[in-house]
């Protein structure tokens, strides 16, 4: 819609309109009809004024009713027009001022959100700085396990290398426990123990762990489960080969103990039950440390 250009006709039919109803025809009651800005209209109107257009004071509105009066005097009509001419001022600086103010916390606001754009980069690179720190340590770790995991291949091959070279050069040959009666086992694993270097027949040792270990079970079976579990400790010396192990249950503890003469071979184990852990404990010792 095309819109109406505001002439001092139109106002003036406006003001006429209004007076005609029985009305003061403020800046308003004018812009309702006419459509126009306040500001606008206080122009025209003044325009209106200085020619004498506008309701002198010795002129009669009628009202709405067909009676008449007479109007304000020309004073209070000027004060009017004078106050609403303010107003018009006040709002147009009004807006300004909020106009500016909306301006301000737009700049303020995007001054915010830069700094806090900037705060987040600046802890984005810390951590990126830290990232690196760590991922540099992480690869120095993982090259020093390679060359851990090189160095254990290295001893792997050669503890097999020497069980190789130990097996061939022995005479006793590896037994296996399901072949002779566990009595027997026990006391050829013994000779082949005897007769190696300390230390260096592990799996001789091993062996020989493994032969006592079922040769108690055999003999006390009810301790089977404790006893397949159970860490055995052994002592050599000139007289006796000693293997012992303890076990805990819900109430006692159960000592075993297997001692091997080395001159007569005879073959000799033991069971002992105690209720406290520190007389079992002796008990062990006893066992590992006699002459």
């Amino acid at each position: 819609m095309k819109k109406t250009t505001l002439t001092k006709e139109i106002v003036q039919n406006a003001i006429n309109t209004i007076v005609k109803d029985g009305f003061y025809p403020s800046i308003d009651r004018i812009r309702n009809i006419t459509s126009g800005s306040k500001q606008r209209i206080s122009q025209i109107r003044k325009e209106l004024d200085s020619e004498k257009n506008i309701l002198k004071p010795d002129e009669k509105i009628p009202k709405k009713n067909g009676a008449s009066s007479t109007r304000n005097t020309f004073q209070h009509q000027e004060l009017m027009l004078r106050m609403e001419t303010r107003m018009a001022k006040m709002e147009l600086l009004f807006t300004k001022q909020f106009a500016d103010i909306d301006a301000r916390l737009s700049i303020k606001e995007s001054v915010e959100k830069n700094n806090i754009i900037k705060s987040l980069n600046d802890q984005l690179k810390q951590l990126e700085i830290k990232n690196a720190l760590l991922v540099k340590q992480w690869n120095k770790e993982i090259e020093q396990v390679k060359k851990l995991t090189h160095a254990l291949k290295q001893a792997k091959n050669k503890i097999t290398n020497l069980e190789k070279i130990n097996l061939a050069s022995s005479p006793i040959k590896q037994i296996d426990i399901n072949d002779f009666d566990t009595i027997q086992i026990v006391l050829t694993q013994f000779k082949a123990f005897a007769n190696a270097q300390w230390g260096e027949e592990q799996n001789t040792e091993i062996a020989l762990q493994k032969a006592v270990r079922q040769y108690l079970i055999e003999k006390w079976q009810e301790d089977a489960a404790l006893l397949n579990n159970a860490v055995l400790d052994s002592k050599i010396n000139a007289k006796y080969y000693i293997v012992v192990s303890i076990s805990q249950t819900d109430k006692h503890y159960i000592v075993h103990c297997l001692i091997l003469e080395i001159n007569t071979e005879q073959l000799t184990s033991q069971r002992e039950i105690y209720s406290d852990s520190k007389k079992a404990y002796e008990k062990v010792h006893q066992w590992l440390n006699q002459e």
